[in-house]
């Protein structure tokens, strides 16, 4: 989906990145001369991201936050992409609808958006011991993207692996949306 997203910008841009985990997608929008603002809730994910930059030579162009997404202040219409692999559904419910406002409000005009969501019949859903996820029904996720023109929107389900290893039913929606 990085790919996909980054094909369509004409010309290096500003991306808040949501999630950034240990930098491989930061490293390759850096690569292609994006300046990129990535936060995450791990100061063990910043603490890696940071280095692995470094090596890269890429440090300039990279601002990192250590912050979570409930506590999350984005710049208004400051940014081409805001791209987030596998980490929105990670904000708690009860804040959710603010946060997607900020990241609504935090594109530039023909910014895009590129994201995952989780679906109500993900296998997360039911689980009670883990932390609060927010989740969304096929209608949910279409009123989330009211407001923007949907370039491309794929559901998906099944039983597939974990990157931490282990199978569990998948229930996500892919998106790649635009601000026109």
């Amino acid at each position: 989906m990085l790919l996909s997203a980054l094909s369509l910008l004409r010309q290096p841009t500003r991306v808040l990145e949501l999630g950034c985990g240990a930098g491989v997608d930061t490293l390759e929008m850096l690569r292609q001369g994006h300046l990129v603002e990535a936060v995450d809730a791990s100061v063990e994910s910043v603490r890696i991201t940071r280095e692995r930059v470094a090596a890269a030579g890429l440090a300039e162009q990279l601002t990192l936050r250590h912050e979570s997404f409930e506590t999350l202040s984005v710049e208004p219409g400051a940014y081409g992409l805001i791209f987030a692999r596998f980490s929105l559904p990670f904000c708690e419910p009860d804040s959710f609808g603010a946060f997607w406002r900020q990241l609504e409000g935090g594109l530039a005009p023909g910014g895009l958006a590129s994201f995952q969501l989780f679906g109500a019949n993900d296998a997360w859903a039911t689980q009670a011991d883990g932390p609060p996820l927010t989740f969304h029904t096929a209608a949910e996720v279409g009123a989330r993207l009211s407001r923007l023109t949907v370039r491309s929107l794929k559901e998906e389900e099944g039983v597939k692996p974990m990157a931490c290893g282990g199978d569990k039913y998948w229930h996500i929606f892919h998106v790649l949306a635009a601000l026109e």
